[in-house]
């Protein structure tokens, strides 16, 4: 009897590492000057949802070099153990639900997915963010994207400069050529938005919450960044405050087409050349993208569309499809606090189609 009960247990498959509540993330990340390696150190703080490991994605060409947790030594006496596993990063602790811990894992590996390096106008352009690839440059839960709150200290070379989510804090120059960017995000944010880049742009700030980094001697007030600002205000108006401290509108080469989120807007470089193919349409649809970062990509797109077209047309607007449909049937008023309250239901984890339906009023 007991040679069939270790065979049973032998192919069990293992439960899998539950999925914890990731609040806030410290992000120290230095790009080599060269090539694409690339160090990341990233310390998380969770909200324990059980006694289960905590776990994290970590793409399988980055190496773990040291895992800490709740900022204890890693000695030869006292070492913090930990597991991986093609992606899986898996720290186990004595801790019972409800709990807060930290974990900080430092790593390193040569970039890809994500992560990548792009050679242009804006010079050596190092770029990580979620929106780019399977692949996780970020130490992230596994299942449904969650919110958090970040600091990032992102190091580049003095005659550059760093980009990242939040609003920039300080500058803290290096000894060997480097300087330190440290941004920090209070709005929270879904991980896949978080985004850095290290270049060379010139910065043209259109308004306090408005900026433009383009490639060196572009004029963005005389292309169709000219009212960014104004677009704000416009949105503002029918969806509610933009949810970040700004918007940033950053040039950068390898992109394929414009993405944002997390108050960060990444562009092609090219299009920011004449006959780049970049309009006011798609800065539109990119800052309307900060309000709706945490919907389902196919509603916020749409959304994103619709309101971009109405932008152009002007007031009245009269678009056909079905949000114009809606408008009509439910009046200016009850729409927009339709609108508003979608805003805030995919803020708070509800981006599906059916929180949008829900969040429209009922006749």
């Amino acid at each position: 009897m007991l040679i069939p009960l270790l065979l049973l247990l032998q192919d069990a498959a293992p439960p899998a590492p539950a999925i914890h509540t990731a609040r806030h993330y410290e992000i120290t990340l230095v790009p080599a000057d060269t090539g694409t390696h690339l160090l990341g150190e990233v310390q998380t703080s969770w909200t324990l949802r059980s006694a289960e490991p905590v776990a994290a994605l970590l793409d399988s060409s980055m190496r773990v070099v040291r895992v800490l947790v709740d900022g204890k030594p890693n000695t030869r006496i006292s070492r913090t153990m930990y597991g991986r596993s093609g992606r899986d990063v898996v720290v186990p602790h004595q801790k019972p639900a409800g709990d807060s811990i930290s974990t900080r894992i430092r790593y390193h590996g040569f970039a890809s997915g994500d992560a990548y390096l792009g050679e242009g106008l804006t010079g050596r352009t190092f770029v990580v963010g979620g929106w780019l690839g399977e692949s996780h440059w970020l130490p992230i839960p596994p299942g449904p994207a969650q919110r958090v709150t970040a600091v990032f200290h992102v190091q580049a070379p003095l005659d550059g400069r760093a980009i990242a989510n939040g609003e920039l804090t300080k500058v803290d120059t290096l000894p060997y050529g480097h300087a330190t960017w440290t941004y920090q995000l209070d709005s929270a944010a879904p991980l896949p938005a978080l985004a850095a880049a290290t270049g060379h742009w010139s910065v043209s700030a259109l308004s306090p919450r408005v900026e433009v980094w383009a490639p060196p001697g572009a004029d963005p007030k005389a292309g169709p960044f000219r009212r960014a600002a104004e677009m704000v205000e416009y949105l503002a108006g029918i969806l509610g405050p933009l949810p970040y401290p700004r918007v940033v509108h950053v040039a950068v080469p390898g992109v394929p087409a414009p993405v944002a989120g997390g108050g960060v807007a990444l562009y092609p470089e090219k299009a920011f050349g004449a006959g780049g193919g970049l309009d006011e349409s798609a800065v539109m649809r990119a800052t309307a993208r900060q309000w709706l970062d945490g919907a389902e990509t196919t509603l916020a797109d749409e959304i994103a569309g619709w309101l971009a077209a109405e932008w152009a047309a002007g007031a009245p607007p009269r678009q056909p499809g079905r949000l114009t449909e809606l408008r009509r049937r439910l009046g200016e008023t009850r729409f927009r606090e339709g609108l508003r309250a979608f805003v805030r239901a995919q803020r708070e984890g509800r981006g599906a189609e059916a929180d949008f339906t829900a969040a429209m009023p009922q006749r």
